[in-house]
Protein backbone atom coordinates (compact mmCIF):
# COMPACT_ATOMS: atom_id res chain seq x y z
CA UNK A 1 0.00 0.00 0.00
CA UNK A 2 3.06 2.09 0.84
CA UNK A 3 5.19 1.73 -2.09
CA UNK A 4 3.89 3.77 -4.66
CA UNK A 5 3.83 6.81 -1.91
CA UNK A 6 7.00 5.93 -0.61
CA UNK A 7 8.36 5.42 -4.48
CA UNK A 8 7.43 9.82 -5.13
CA UNK A 9 9.56 10.41 -1.88
CA UNK A 10 13.21 11.44 -3.29
CA UNK A 11 16.56 9.56 -1.80
CA UNK A 12 17.62 12.74 -0.39
CA UNK A 13 14.47 13.43 1.93
CA UNK A 14 13.79 10.10 3.02
CA UNK A 15 18.01 10.33 3.76
CA UNK A 16 16.77 13.03 6.50
CA UNK A 17 14.01 11.09 7.72
CA UNK A 18 15.84 9.42 11.27
CA UNK A 19 13.04 7.08 12.44
CA UNK A 20 10.29 5.35 10.18
CA UNK A 21 7.54 3.74 12.41
CA UNK A 22 5.11 1.16 10.99
CA UNK A 23 2.07 1.72 12.42
CA UNK A 24 -1.40 -0.57 12.07
CA UNK A 25 -4.94 0.59 11.45
CA UNK A 26 -6.21 0.88 14.36
CA UNK A 27 -10.45 0.32 14.80
CA UNK A 28 -12.79 2.71 15.30
CA UNK A 29 -13.88 0.54 18.67
CA UNK A 30 -11.06 0.90 20.49
CA UNK A 31 -10.42 5.00 19.42
CA UNK A 32 -13.82 5.68 20.89
CA UNK A 33 -15.07 2.54 22.13
CA UNK A 34 -15.38 1.96 26.41
CA UNK A 35 -12.34 0.75 27.56
CA UNK A 36 -10.44 0.33 30.74
CA UNK A 37 -8.37 3.64 30.87
CA UNK A 38 -5.55 3.46 33.45
CA UNK A 39 -6.10 5.95 36.50
CA UNK A 40 -3.94 9.39 36.99
CA UNK A 41 -3.00 7.74 40.23
CA UNK A 42 -1.16 4.60 38.52
CA UNK A 43 0.46 6.58 35.48
CA UNK A 44 1.92 8.85 38.11
CA UNK A 45 3.52 5.86 39.91
CA UNK A 46 5.17 4.75 36.72
CA UNK A 47 6.61 8.39 35.79
CA UNK A 48 7.35 8.61 39.50
CA UNK A 49 9.66 5.67 39.37
CA UNK A 50 11.21 6.74 35.93
CA UNK A 51 12.41 9.33 37.37
CA UNK A 52 13.52 8.04 40.53
CA UNK A 53 16.18 5.44 38.27
CA UNK A 54 17.06 8.44 36.43
CA UNK A 55 18.11 9.63 39.38
CA UNK A 56 20.03 6.77 40.32
CA UNK A 57 21.39 6.80 36.52
CA UNK A 58 22.33 10.44 36.03
CA UNK A 59 22.49 11.96 39.51
CA UNK A 60 19.68 14.39 41.26
CA UNK A 61 18.27 16.52 38.44
CA UNK A 62 19.05 15.08 35.51
CA UNK A 63 16.39 13.30 33.15
CA UNK A 64 16.33 11.98 29.84
CA UNK A 65 14.89 14.81 28.32
CA UNK A 66 17.65 17.14 29.95
CA UNK A 67 20.25 15.37 28.79
CA UNK A 68 22.47 15.87 25.63
CA UNK A 69 21.78 13.27 22.27
CA UNK A 70 25.43 12.41 23.02
CA UNK A 71 25.06 11.41 26.58
CA UNK A 72 21.99 9.25 26.31
CA UNK A 73 23.59 7.17 23.61
CA UNK A 74 26.72 6.85 25.72
CA UNK A 75 24.64 5.82 28.69
CA UNK A 76 22.69 3.11 26.38
CA UNK A 77 26.06 1.74 24.92
CA UNK A 78 27.48 1.14 28.21
CA UNK A 79 24.74 -0.43 29.83
CA UNK A 80 23.34 -3.92 28.69
CA UNK A 81 20.12 -3.93 30.07
CA UNK A 82 19.18 -0.56 28.63
CA UNK A 83 20.63 -1.88 25.22
CA UNK A 84 18.45 -5.09 25.24
CA UNK A 85 15.69 -3.09 25.91
CA UNK A 86 16.18 -0.91 23.09
CA UNK A 87 16.54 -3.92 21.05
CA UNK A 88 13.15 -5.37 22.60
CA UNK A 89 11.34 -1.91 21.38
CA UNK A 90 13.03 -2.00 17.57
CA UNK A 91 11.54 -5.17 17.16
CA UNK A 92 7.68 -4.84 18.99
CA UNK A 93 7.49 -1.46 17.36
CA UNK A 94 9.04 -2.44 14.02
CA UNK A 95 10.52 0.90 14.36
CA UNK A 96 14.19 1.28 12.28
CA UNK A 97 16.85 3.63 13.44
CA UNK A 98 18.51 5.47 10.73
CA UNK A 99 21.81 4.03 9.66
CA UNK A 100 23.40 7.22 9.57
CA UNK A 101 23.60 7.27 13.39
CA UNK A 102 26.11 4.59 14.50
CA UNK A 103 25.27 5.39 18.16
CA UNK A 104 24.23 1.88 19.25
Amino acid sequence: VLHPYRARISGPLLDRIDIHVGVEPVAFEHLFGVGEEEPSAKVAQRVKAARERQVLRYGFGATNATLSTETLFETVRNNQALKASRYTFQESTRCEFSKRRKAF
